[in-house]
């Protein structure tokens, strides 16, 4: 499942995960936590309580969200339309996927923002109740029609979906995610309509990728060294071209991060993560400033998912509150605009 849950218990999950299954030119090393004039106003959606992983826009006053009241199993997910004024949380209907027959379990998650326009899904499949095995297929929903198309004519290899989910670059002809090892050895490979190949950026780590609005970099979160579930890895922010060469360490000196989101103009990187020692950490949301090579705290907390609204002047997140095994998920919106002076 596409869950963003808070440190420890990811690394508790991926501990039973391993165990039951299957420095550059232009880099930044912040040294201490820069103070921003102002944090960004953080708005809370009235939604129900429950565990919230990727959340994305559908448009101005919508968002698809994975939503699931608790953990109920690897296909208990579905994918909800919340208003951003908390007016509505209606369930999108999705198809079962064809393979699956009339007797097997479908579960949806991972929403993701298409160049298209339309809303990237992926729906598991398992056919027999009784095995393990499930089969999560790459699909794309038009909102406005209801048509629905594979985007990948086979299932996805790895055991579940990336970290960050899978995203396509503008001209929707090649695709890249993780293999889903979070926070151990995660990798990343591109996708194409008839198969996959993996990438070597030469880290111990890659994952959570975000691909620039003109297609031409691919930015994600990366490591030199392999992650442990019971220890922290430290963390960089990298770029790299269309063709998966030319990696560059643009940010490093952070840890917990699960992704990363390119604004729609370009010039900012979104990205949750913890700065500083274990005793004096900052857990936030951040800004990479691409022009400046700045980074900047714009709300406080710990965060996971994040999608850029299209006018690039509103942040939808997931907000963890509460202890790790307590966990109280909250989907809010940051408003960036007034602090990028747009």
């Amino acid at each position: 499942m596409t869950y963003y849950p808070r440190p420890e218990l990811l690394m508790l999950l991926t501990l039973l995960t391993a165990l039951g299954c299957t420095t550059a030119p232009g880099s930044l090393t912040p040294t201490e936590v820069p103070e921003p004039i102002k944090l960004g106003d953080l708005v809370y959606i009235e939604s129900p309580a429950g565990l919230y992983g990727d959340v994305v826009w559908l448009d101005d006053e919508t968002l698809a969200v994975q939503y699931s009241p608790g953990f109920l199993g690897a296909l208990s997910t579905r994918i909800w339309r919340l208003a951003v004024d908390g007016r509505y949380f209606d369930e999108i209907e999705l198809p079962d996927h064809l393979s699956c027959g009339p007797q097997g379990q479908n579960g949806f998650q991972a929403p993701s923002p298409m160049p298209d326009g339309r809303m990237g899904y992926v729906v598991g499949c398992r056919i027999d109740p009784s095995v393990i095995e499930i089969s999560r297929f790459v699909m794309a929903l038009d909102s406005k029609t209801g048509e629905v198309e594979q985007l990948l004519d086979y299932p996805l290899p790895t055991f579940s979906v990336g970290t960050g989910g899978i995203v396509w670059n503008p001209a929707m002809n090649l695709a890249i995610m993780g293999n889903g090892r979070s926070f151990i050895d995660e990798q990343l490979s591109w996708y194409t309509k008839e198969g996959t190949e993996p990438i070597d950026v030469g880290l111990a780590q890659a994952y959570g990728p975000s691909w620039s609005p003109d297609g031409d970099q691919v930015a994600f979160i990366g490591s030199k060294e392999v992650g442990s579930p019971l220890t922290y890895s430290n963390l960089g922010l990298y770029v790299m071209n269309a063709e998966g060469k030319e990696v560059r360490l643009i940010l490093e000196g952070f840890h917990d991060a699960s992704g990363v989101a390119w604004s729609p103009q370009g010039r900012w990187l979104a990205f949750p993560a913890a700065f500083g020692e274990r005793e004096e950490e900052r857990y936030g949301l951040w800004l990479f400033d691409m022009e400046l090579g700045q980074v900047r705290p714009i709300a406080e907390g710990s965060f996971g998912s994040v999608s850029w609204s299209q006018d690039g002047q509103r942040i939808a997140v997931v907000q963890f509150l509460g202890p790790p095994l307590e966990s109280e998920d909250r989907v809010a919106i940051v408003e960036v605009g007034p602090l990028l002076g747009n």
